[in-house]
């Protein structure tokens, strides 16, 4: 199966989107701790992570979830029938959707609501 460059366009966004999520993994860790820790080697740095805990695992969650979703809509195009401009704004809007959910998580915790 070929990927046409507007299938690329949101998948190459959706895994960025996820490796975004993958990392946001490792702050809910280090925010759980309370300091950043990198286990199995004996290094701590005593830094307060801004946020809750709970904060971090909806930009972990949320992003690998919105990331996943663009991936299987992505590949889902060709088997819709739609013109080649239809296309091409369901592939920015889901590349903008994803980009603008990833951003609402993140700066939900920096945000005094």
């Amino acid at each position: 199966m070929t990927l046409d460059k507007n299938q690329r366009l949101v998948i190459r966004h959706a895994l960025i989107i996820c490796l975004l999520g993958l990392v946001g993994g490792f702050m809910l860790a280090f925010s759980a701790l309370g300091q950043i820790s990198l286990s199995p080697l004996p290094i701590v740095f005593d830094y307060v992570i801004p946020g809750e805990p709970s904060q971090w695992r909806a930009v972990h969650v949320g992003s690998i979830m919105n990331g996943i979703m663009a991936i299987v809509f992505a590949l889902l195009i060709p088997y819709l029938t739609l013109s080649a401009t239809a296309v091409r704004r369901i592939s920015i809007g889901l590349v903008l959707t994803v980009w603008g959910n990833a951003f609402f998580y993140i700066f939900g915790i920096f945000t005094p609501n």
